[in-house]
C-alpha cells in the first residue's frame, strides 16, 4: 500500500498527497493492532520524488524488483496506491477559494492500465476493491477505470497488479481540469 509524501505546495500537497499518505499511515495503524490478523504481509510504504516523475517508486521497483522472494522480501501481490484522497471539492472559484463541501458525485476511483503486462491481474484487484467498496463504504461509490497514468502504481503494473485510488480519474478529470 502506497502514498507519495511531496507535493507542489500552493495549498494543494494537503489533497496531493498529504490525503494519500495519512490513509497508508491509518491502515498501518489498524493492521498493526493486536486483533488484527492477515494471511499475508503488507508492506506499507511512502514515496518522494512523485511529482517529479515518479522517482521514489521508480527506485523501489529497480532496486527490489529482482529480491522478490528472498529473506525479508516477500513476492509481490499487488500494489495499491492513494494518490489525492477524499477531497473532491470541485475547481477553486475564480477569487481561488474552494467550496467547504464535498460536491455530491464525490467518489473513489480506482485505476489500473489496460495496456500494461499485467492488466487483467490489476482489473481482477480493482473489481475487488469496488466490490468491497459497495459493501463497506457508505459516502464515496467507488468507479473503476482502465487508464491509470502518472501515479506511483505505474512502475509496478508490468510486474504485479497495481492500481491507483483517487477522487477523480487522473487523465479525465484531473488532465483536463
Amino acid at each position: 500500500l502506497g502514498g507519495h509524501m511531496d507535493g507542489i505546495g500552493w495549498g494543494e500537497a494537503a489533497n496531493d498527497d498529504a490525503s494519500g499518505t495519512a490513509i497508508v499511515m491509518e491502515l498501518a495503524r489498524i493492521f498493526s493492532m493486536p486483533d488484527v490478523t492477515t494471511d499475508v504481509t503488507i508492506r506499507f510504504a511512502l514515496w518522494n520524488g512523485e511529482e517529479g516523475g515518479l522517482r521514489g517508486a521508480n527506485a523501489y521497483v529497480n532496486q527490489r524488483r529482482d529480491l522478490q522472494g528472498q529473506p525479508n522480501e516477500p513476492k509481490w501481490l499487488g500494489m495499491i496506491q492513494h494518490d489525492m484522497m477524499m477531497f473532491d471539492h470541485g475547481m477553486p472559484r475564480a477569487d481561488g477559494t474552494i467550496s467547504p463541501t464535498q460536491r455530491p458525485e464525490a467518489d473513489v476511483n480506482i485505476e489500473f492500465q489496460s495496456n500494461s503486462r499485467m492488466a487483467a491481474e490489476s482489473q481482477k484487484l480493482a473489481w475487488f476493491l469496488h466490490a468491497a467498496n459497495a459493501e463497506y463504504a457508505t459516502d464515496y461509490p467507488a468507479q473503476v477505470g482502465p487508464h491509470m497514468t502518472n501515479t506511483d502504481s505505474t512502475p509496478f503494473m508490468d510486474e504485479v497488479a497495481a492500481v491507483s485510488l483517487r477522487e477523480n480519474e487522473r487523465g479525465v478529470q484531473i488532465g483536463s481540469g
